[in-house]
């Protein structure tokens, strides 16, 4: 049997590691590669609706600017434009979440709009 020690970074100590891994059946393995693709799935869910959350954010700033008579207009045209950009992008989403049976959370898109 092969043996190989390993460092600790932070103690400086040295433990011995075998290689052994406690053999696998075919129900855990499946059981496991299942838990795995449900917590992926709600990973990509979880960051959609954030990214869904924070499009909503960056709207009320970018209507503010667009609006805003000091700025001068090329500045008020370009948000305008950003602006459409932006409300594309957060339709596309929520169709998106829509498509994989989830969808947005008015709660977290109101604390993201009131954040701006």
């Amino acid at each position: 049997m092969k043996t190989r020690h390993r460092q600790n970074a932070t103690t400086g100590s040295r433990r011995r590691k075998t290689g052994r891994r406690k053999p696998r059946t075919k129900k855990t393995a499946r059981r496991q590669s299942r838990a795995v693709g449900v917590t992926e799935h709600q990973d990509v869910v979880n960051w959609l609706k954030d990214a869904y959350a924070m499009e909503r954010a960056v709207e009320v700033g970018l209507e503010k600017q667009a609006n805003k008579a000091e700025l001068s207009s090329p500045i008020r045209r370009r948000a305008g434009k950003h602006l459409a950009e932006t409300r594309r992008h957060a339709e596309e989403v929520r169709a998106v979440l829509q498509s994989l049976e989830s969808y947005t959370s008015p709660v977290e898109t109101l604390v993201g709009t009131l954040a701006q």
